[in-house]
């Protein structure tokens, strides 16, 4: 999802030709989701093609401390991407113009939203676990209630 958490409303009367060519697309996702793929890309959890590097995100989850990484597995993280890559995958404009793209076209576009989505679930995951995580220490300290 884009900075704001949601995708730009699809165009009302989207059809076959009217729908965006494949740079096109490719390029209004980087647009909407360049810091993300900036991130991912600088912390090596995707390639040059914008594919995610599983081996380097599951040894950056194994440093966290074993609590937080518990949370924050690439399992938790994968069905989180899944349930947002079929929310998109439902859109209307999503279903109307997947026709107009070659199944590598589909392959390429559904790999740079995956990377995305699971930066975004790890982050969500992330800071739930943070937050835990810090509170089981914080609180009893101060005596604090969150």
């Amino acid at each position: 999802m884009p900075a704001g958490g949601k995708f730009p409303p699809p165009p009302s009367n989207t059809s076959a030709t009217s729908c965006p060519s494949f740079n096109q697309t490719v390029a209004q996702i980087q647009a909407n989701f360049a810091p993300e793929l900036c991130i991912l890309k600088s912390l090596g959890w995707a390639g040059p093609n914008d594919a995610q590097n599983q081996a380097v995100a599951t040894a950056a989850i194994a440093s966290l401390p074993p609590t937080v990484a518990a949370a924050v597995n690439l399992t938790a993280v994968a069905q989180c991407a899944a349930v947002l890559l079929h929310d998109a995958s439902q859109m209307p404009v999503v279903q109307q113009c997947a026709a107009s793209y070659t199944p590598d076209q589909l392959t390429a576009i559904h790999n740079v939203a995956a990377g995305v989505f699971s930066f975004k679930c790890f982050g969500q995951l992330l800071k739930k676990a943070c937050y835990s995580y810090v509170q089981s220490y914080v609180a009893p300290l101060h005596n604090i209630q969150f």
